[in-house]
């Protein structure tokens, strides 16, 4: 670099003006002097860059090789274990209230507004449970696709949209406007609003995140085949919703402990699917997979990384207030 440095700056034959007298020997002209300068500061920049992404490279690779490991899945098994025991040994007793202390990194929990059978209450407010039913009857009903990863289309990018704004107006009218407000709601608020908005959200939010969960994870996914292909599926994933919906409001014991159960899964799974999209695209998609247990290990990491992110929060929150339950 030094030697072509030199070559490029030499002596100027015409004696301009524009030259200097450069280390008590010759004329150079000062053009020639300053790009040169330029392009070694260029040069070494790249220089720099290129050994900077030659680390990062390396380092990913290095990483890639131990979270595929056999010793990290087994790591990864013994880490869940102790944090399911953890969340044993540190929550209420009672089957009902680990699964409330699950909701209880989500959802504020106000007893007024969410589902109450006998003694028992919901892990979650109506609208939560509604958003985390319909995330996972939207997920369920994806399923048949399989590596389907077309992601927009116009109708369902209008449902989102709708849905989104059903789901803020609501929020505010039940929330902002009464208790932050005048204390006067656009509209009486309604538990079957609530859930309803509820419901549309989850169904928005899955319908778009797995087409994208399908074009990180999978190799051969097809970005041009919908998730929901025939108005058959479109019709089931809506009519499911709307008898989740009726038997929430039964007040049936069993019915609904299934959904509460069935809402705080979702609540996790969902949680876990991104930080594994997240974990994905940190290594910069240089991993994909052919078989869903090919990337057992990264589905297990995401699942960790959401159980740890419950448990803080939960545990946070506990710490800061002292109870389990609401009024916090």
């Amino acid at each position: 670099m030094c030697k072509r440095f030199i070559q490029l700056v030499r002596p100027a034959e015409s004696g301009s003006g524009r030259s200097l007298y450069f280390f008590g020997s010759s004329h150079y002209n000062t053009n020639l002097i300053l790009s040169s300068a330029f392009s070694t500061v260029y040069v070494t920049k790249q220089s720099a860059l290129w050994m900077l992404f030659h680390i990062t490279f390396g380092y990913n690779q290095i990483m890639l090789k131990i979270i595929r490991s056999k010793a990290f899945f087994v790591l990864e098994i013994i880490l869940l274990a102790l944090f399911a025991l953890l969340w044993v040994v540190s929550t209420l007793p009672g089957f009902y209230d680990k699964l409330a202390a699950i909701g209880y990194a989500y959802c504020h929990q106000i007893p007024s507004r969410s589902f109450l059978f006998g003694s028992h209450q919901f892990a979650f407010c109506h609208r939560c449970s509604g958003l985390f039913l319909g995330i996972a009857w939207a997920f369920i009903w994806q399923l048949p696709a399989g590596k389907a990863g077309k992601v927009f289309t116009p109708g369902k990018v209008i449902f989102c949209i709708l849905s989104l704004f059903f789901y803020v107006a609501d929020s505010l009218n039940n929330t902002s406007l009464t208790v932050f407000g005048s204390g006067h709601s656009l509209y009486p608020p309604s538990a079957i609003l609530r859930t309803l908005s509820g419901f549309l959200m989850g169904t928005a939010i899955t319908i778009l995140i797995y087409p994208i969960f399908n074009n990180v994870f999978w190799i051969a996914c097809d970005p041009d085949r919908g998730t929901l292909p025939s108005y058959k599926a479109k019709v089931g994933l809506f009519g499911t919703d709307l008898l989740t919906m009726v038997l929430l409001f039964s007040g049936n014991t069993f019915i609904l402990t299934i959904f509460d159960v069935f809402s705080a899964l979702a609540a996790i799974l969902l949680t876990a699917g991104l930080y594994i999209m997240l974990i994905l695209l940190f290594f910069r998609l240089e991993i994909r997979f052919d078989r869903f247990l090919e990337g057992k290990n990264f589905l297990l990491l995401g699942l960790l990384f959401a159980v740890v992110q419950i448990t803080l929060i939960a545990f946070l929150r506990f710490r800061l207030t002292g109870v389990w339950y609401w009024p916090f």
